[in-house]
């Protein structure tokens, strides 16, 4: 019994860190709001990069303290190629590197930034860039 109880609460702990509030979107969604002329932050990442893994949690904390934010992000390797690539060619120069962040307003790109970042970094291109005020 004691072995059960054991088994079960390390099961609990193990799927509670494995889980994650932050999901990803896909690329098909981000191109359909982009062709929309939306305001949305793309962050191109992938599910084996350290750093992307290391953004998500810095991203993660980002949304809790701005809900509203258009903020997404494209997990690469886990989504569907062609939409993936479409995505690219159509609106993502540079992708060549993940984590990228690109920012976008009514659909135009207004600025990128390479490499994970601390909180105060993001928060700060997030400011500069117009899409939260401080």
């Amino acid at each position: 019994m004691k072995k059960l109880l054991a088994l079960l609460v390390l099961a609990l702990i193990l799927v509670g860190c494995a889980s994650s509030g932050f999901k990803a979107t896909p690329a098909k969604e981000v191109s359909e709001r982009l062709v929309n002329l939306e305001d949305v932050i793309v962050v191109f990442g992938q599910s084996t990069c350290a750093a992307c893994t290391e953004y998500k949690v810095v991203l993660e904390e980002v949304m809790k303290n701005y809900p509203d934010l258009p903020l997404v992000y494209v997990e690469t390797d886990k989504d569907n190629r062609s939409d993936v690539s479409a995505l690219v060619q159509a609106y993502l120069p540079n992708a060549t590197v993940t984590p990228i962040t690109y920012f976008f307003i009514d659909g135009t790109l207004v600025g990128q930034e390479t490499g994970a970042f601390r909180y105060s970094q993001l928060k700060g291109f997030l400011t500069d860039k117009g899409f939260i005020s401080e």
